[in-house]
């Protein structure tokens, strides 16, 4: 992988509060230069939950009525295609077309499907890649991944990021307080190959908790940061565990940018009542 990486703990989140501070982010992330020019649009993914890049990171392998709401195998296989294909045929020319600045989201079905789509492109232009993908992440997702297997490309980030490694306790006990004793039920997490910038959230609070309240306050600001300069649509699909993005897809919306939401299924008995 090459990758922009950027670590921030909440301190440091709660240090960007201004516009100004995240033009100079966004900036610093993403270069000066890139080829043809500066982005024309920002392609949003909204976190897809509940296919298999989500189940891979919550295994609740003894509950498996849990891990999908397709009907049959053959279902979630054709639901997860059909993502690849929009990844491929119609948000990768998007992106290339208008150099776009993608959104991803760790454990987000959407992005991992993009993320496949793109990397034919990014091993035929290099660094003339005409799009950018910026993933965020929270570092507790990617924990347990980053500290138990070396195999794993969280493992190699968290070797060369200080902030992080050093608060293994800390992160052991937040854990637990959050998912309990079992560590079958930790997210585990990893991050992508590929060329692409990170920004990972530690998403500590000082009693030791967990807290993604600063990673989206971030997220929103960055994202409406950037409605200054350029246009922004949303994807959705899929939908979210316990429908938590349905607020942040209404604020996004409220804010006056274009949402689309994508159903992964076809619904045949939809296609023949008349209109």
């Amino acid at each position: 992988s090459s990758c922009r990486f950027l670590y921030l703990t909440a301190k440091q989140v709660a240090d960007f509060p201004t516009y100004g501070n995240l033009t100079k982010l966004r900036q610093e992330l993403l270069g000066k230069s890139r080829p043809g020019g500066e982005p024309l649009l920002v392609i949003r993914l909204m976190p897809a939950q509940l296919g298999k890049t989500w189940w891979n990171v919550f295994d609740f392998a003894r509950f498996p009525a849990k891990r999908t709401p397709e009907m049959s195998d053959d279902a979630e296989e054709t639901a997860e295609h059909n993502l690849l294909l929009l990844a491929k045929e119609v948000i990768l020319p998007l992106a290339t077309k208008t150099r776009a600045l993608v959104l991803g989201q760790e454990a987000c079905c959407l992005t991992a499907a993009f993320v496949k789509a793109m990397k034919q492109a990014q091993n035929q232009f290099r660094e003339r890649c005409r799009f950018t993908l910026l993933i965020f992440s929270k570092a507790y997702y990617c924990e347990t991944q980053a500290r138990d297997n070396k195999n794993s490309i969280a493992w190699h980030f968290r070797q060369h990021t200080k902030a992080w490694k050093d608060k293994e306790p800390i992160f052991r006990n937040a854990l637990q307080r959050r998912y309990g004793h079992d560590q079958s039920y930790y997210p585990k997490a990893d991050l992508p190959s590929g060329r692409y910038s990170l920004i990972m959230f530690e998403c500590l609070k000082p009693d030791g908790t967990f807290s993604d309240e600063g990673a989206h306050t971030f997220q929103n600001e960055f994202i409406q940061s950037l409605t200054l300069d350029v246009p922004v649509i949303a994807l959705a699909s899929y939908g979210t565990d316990k429908m938590a993005y349905v607020p942040t897809m209404a604020d996004f919306v409220w804010h006056g940018s274009s949402l689309m939401l994508l159903d992964s299924r076809r619904w045949p008995e939809a296609e023949t009542v008349p209109v």
